[in-house]
């Protein structure tokens, strides 16, 4: 859900998290087929940006994702969100292999 929902979408999604279900705003899908328009992709296709660069410095250090959080200052989150863009771009999945492409 965005920040900025009304309450009718608000109780639409609580209803439908409460059954089970699962709930996107119109506003969220867009920006995931936006986010997502050039997909399938395949490893090494996409050159990493600057901040994933930074990312992966960091986690050739021994950095927690903690740790990358407060020195950047952005949420754990969003950290987690760099380290998923970083697995799709270079197509290496588990965290000790990051770590060994990092390096």
């Amino acid at each position: 859900m965005p920040k900025a929902v009304d309450a009718e979408d608000l109780l639409i999604a609580i209803k439908t998290a409460a059954g089970g279900g699962a709930y996107v705003s119109v506003m969220v899908a867009e920006m995931i087929v936006e986010d997502h328009a050039d997909w399938p992709m395949t490893a090494g296709e996409v050159e990493p940006s600057p901040r994933d660069e930074q990312v992966m410095q960091l986690l050739a250090t021994g950095e927690r994702d903690v740790d990358i959080a407060l020195i950047f200052d952005i949420g754990v989150r969003t950290v987690l969100g760099y380290l998923d863009r970083i697995r799709d771009k270079t197509g290496v999945r588990r965290r000790p292999d990051l770590v060994k492409t990092a390096v």
